[in-house]
């Protein structure tokens, strides 16, 4: 089956775990013999349109091309481009490409599908939002729509396919997988200062506001402690500046690192003590999945996508959501060397045996098996 990702800011045009997930997710089917293309919308602002006369860009990633829009202009090209790669299959990433997607899929004759990496539905009701945003409403057109809806949990799958479900066999838990699975599990986290690293984006819905309340709690008992933030707001300088300027005003002991490239992510992990991941909402969690590759003690979030990945007390702790809950946590295992290297081991071999692509393939194998015995999508060709 030869398929197109439709996504946006494809590596090396990094704007936080997505990116990283459709990459991964691609070379993945390539390996398992479905060739693929990528077009990847990149700094793409679906209400600000901007025009310019630079042709759309084709550059290589391993067996893949991906084709760069970042222009109005982009579109013919990138729709010429799918089409002399003749997909099976436009697999969408983002609910606000759909509408590209289906267009390109109708004239190509080719399935449909959406890979589920945000519940816009969850966010909004995490926001109070009394009516859906545009990606809300993108979102729920493009679950209606598409003919196979993957699934990275089954936190996922469960939410969607009751309220939503038109067809049997739409829905599917397709996990996400890591690439490379380092060696640090060899290695103890460090130990002195203890450093806290908190990977990801900034924002209320990612616990940035509970990790301002935590760290104070923390340093009163550890002051030598050190927090490393790696990540920020992708688009949204403004806000970016918001948050840091709160972060940066707890003091010297908290490290601003901003966006890293996979090789300097790595690097934070390794020099991490523990990993602490206070998000309200993940579908996949794909930071705790690399601190676990990475062999670091994980502190988390109680929510669903965390619990799939994670065994409490086992692989890591899973913390209730306040930032004493949070606090109590780091604590502990700050004091418990010997407790941390146990979770460190054992994380490390839950992503040996369970979070690899390899591991993860088969899942997929099962859905595209599935839409194969599709009928055609518009009709007899």
């Amino acid at each position: 089956m030869r398929i197109a990702h439709i996504t946006r800011d494809y590596p090396p045009h990094v704007r936080g775990g997505v990116s990283i997930a459709v990459e991964g997710l691609a070379n993945a089917y390539h390996q398992m013999g479905h060739p693929g293309t990528v077009v990847s919308f990149e700094d793409w602002r679906p209400f600000k349109k901007s025009a310019n006369s630079t042709p759309a860009a084709i550059r290589t990633d391993g067996p893949l091309e991906v084709l760069s829009v970042s222009s109005v202009t982009h579109l013919e090209g990138a729709t010429d481009h799918v089409h002399a790669f003749q997909p099976d299959l436009i697999l969408c990433h983002d609910p606000l490409l759909w509408e590209f997607s289906a267009t390109l899929a109708e004239e190509l004759d080719a399935n449909t599908g959406l890979f589920v990496h945000v519940m816009h539905p969850w966010q909004d009701s995490l926001r109070n939002l009394q009516e859906p945003t545009a990606s809300g409403r993108a979102h729920r057109k493009a679950i209606h729509d598409a003919q196979l809806v993957l699934c990275p949990t089954e936190a996922v799958k469960q939410a969607l396919e009751h309220p939503w479900s038109t067809s049997q066999g739409k829905y599917w838990h397709t996990p996400l997988g890591i690439t490379t699975l380092p060696t640090a599990h060899a290695q103890p986290g460090t130990q002195t200062p203890p450093r806290i690293l908190v990977p990801g984006r900034l924002g209320d819905l990612k616990g940035t506001d509970v990790l301002l309340e935590i760290i104070p709690r923390v340093l009163a008992r550890h002051p030598a402690a050190i927090f490393v933030l790696a990540g920020g707001v992708p688009g949204n300088a403004r806000s970016e500046r918001k948050w840091r300027a709160k972060l940066e005003a707890m003091g010297p002991q908290v490290e601003m690192r901003g966006w890293l490239s996979g090789e300097g992510l790595s690097s934070a992990f390794h020099e991490a003590t523990l990993v602490l991941l206070p998000s309200r909402c993940e579908t996949f969690g794909l930071a705790a999945a690399e601190a676990l590759a990475h062999g670091r003690a994980v502190i988390a979030n109680d929510i669903p996508a965390h619990r799939e990945l994670l065994q409490d007390g086992l692989s890591g702790v899973l913390a209730q959501g306040t930032a004493e809950a949070f606090a109590d946590a780091i604590h502990a295992l700050i004091e418990d060397p010997e407790r941390r290297r146990e979770l460190e081991t054992r994380g490390w071999l839950t992503a040996r045996h369970r979070l690899l692509w390899e591991h993860s393939m088969p899942f997929h194998a099962h859905a595209l098996q599935a839409l194969e015995s599709l009928p055609p999508a518009h009709g007899d060709k």
